[in-house]
């Protein structure tokens, strides 16, 4: 399908992330190095979470456990499991009555969550629920039943940030119910400005993205086709590839610190697949306490007025600018967590001061950019729909 493409600008004043209230949560949010240490100590002296699941959301638990193990003073954290605690950062199991999100249309989970809430007792702020294999088996109208149930809440209780999910690979591909399913969710978070955690989507990439794995009929384990036969069991694991190819890494070190990676624990090396997840679960909570998503070593300066026109046919939008004093800029383009995916050096001309940008490679959600040597630095916004 074509993709189609909107605009949307507006001014920033201490940064382009400020008052955004969408947080997508996927593969391009795994560089820890890059959240502000401020917004970690922060997340865990304002975030009083709860998180349901079963053994496949357990996934994210153990690579948060194995990162305090390998960096205590950055990344230690209070936990407590099953049934509700007050004061606790991460109340892990800690909605009773239910599981996990289900089947088709079971909203078991949802009054789980409303009798948490009327608990007299209650003081969470952040309420998370996991699939466990709900959505390979899932329906449209079952997708939207747990849509729909997630958004009543979100309304009915403001003060709570509900954090939505994607299902787990099951080797189903492109095709599969699974993606359809999760395709589902992430243009719902999309469209309507949600907090998404992509548990799929991280784990369908090794940390350089270049493939997709989960087109490659990936399963939850790492394991993948590699050799075009259809059976993604005989297949390899990326994660073995990966380590092996980067064995000084951070990666190298923290995921033998991973004790047990549920579905991962073919051998030590998937368990990256829980470390990454973790890693990203640290993203996900910097962001709801605060974070602008702007990387540690980036610099995101205010802006002057920058006019755009999209080209939808094409996936170009050409970015007029003004105040500038010199023909040579360097634009730079951030995914959503505030990673830099794109920068250039651009030559204007004295009578056009146009950038043009390609976004159509780019997959749907928000993205921002950043210009250089003006007179008033300028920036803005682009939504890929």
């Amino acid at each position: 399908m074509k993709k189609h493409y909107s605009i949307l600008f507006f001014f920033f004043v201490f940064g382009f992330f400020k008052g955004q209230s969408q947080i997508i949560i996927d593969h391009t949010c795994t560089k820890i190095a890059d959240i502000p240490q401020q917004w970690i100590e922060t997340a865990k002296s304002t975030l009083l979470i709860s998180y349901q699941h079963t053994s496949h959301g357990s996934q994210l638990v153990s690579g948060i456990d194995a990162l305090a193990e390998a960096y205590p003073a950055d990344f230690s954290f209070e936990k407590s499991g099953y049934g509700f605690q007050q004061g606790i950062f991460l109340n892990d199991y800690g909605i009773p009555e239910a599981d996990d999100l289900g089947h088709t249309g079971d909203l078991a989970w949802r009054d789980a969550t409303l009798n948490l809430i009327a608990n007299p007792d209650f003081d969470r702020n952040v309420i998370i629920w996991s699939w466990c294999g709900g959505c390979s088996d899932n329906t449209e109208e079952g997708i939207n039943a747990y849509l729909n149930a997630m958004n009543t809440l979100e309304t009915d209780n403001p003060n709570i940030k509900f954090v939505y999910m994607t299902g787990h690979l099951d080797g189903s591909g492109t095709e599969g119910t699974l993606n359809q399913m999760n395709t589902l969710i992430r243009n719902y978070c999309i469209s309507n400005h949600k907090i998404l955690f992509d548990f799929a989507d991280i784990e369908s990439y090794d940390p350089d993205a270049a493939v997709n794995y989960m087109e490659l009929l990936a399963l939850d384990n790492t394991q993948y086709d590699n050799s075009g036969s259809g059976n993604p069991w005989a297949g390899e694991y990326w994660t073995v590839n990966w380590l092996t190819n980067n064995q000084t890494s951070a990666l190298a070190v923290e995921t033998p610190l991973c004790l047990e990676c549920a579905h991962s624990d073919d051998n030590t090396e998937s368990k990256m697949n829980c470390i990454l997840k973790g890693r990203a679960f640290w993203y996900l909570l910097a962001r709801i306490a605060g974070w602008d998503g702007v990387a540690a070593s980036e610099v995101i300066v205010a802006n002057s007025k920058v006019q755009i026109v999209p080209n939808p046919n094409k996936g170009i939008f050409k970015l007029n600018l003004t105040n500038y004093s010199k023909k040579n800029t360097v634009l730079k383009i951030y995914n959503s967590c505030g990673q830099l995916i794109d920068s250039k050096n651009v030559n204007l001309s004295e009578n056009l001061n146009e950038i043009r940008v390609d976004m159509s490679a780019q997959k749907k959600g928000i993205y921002f950019f950043t210009t250089d040597d003006a007179k008033e630095p300028q920036s803005g916004k682009i939504i890929v729909e």
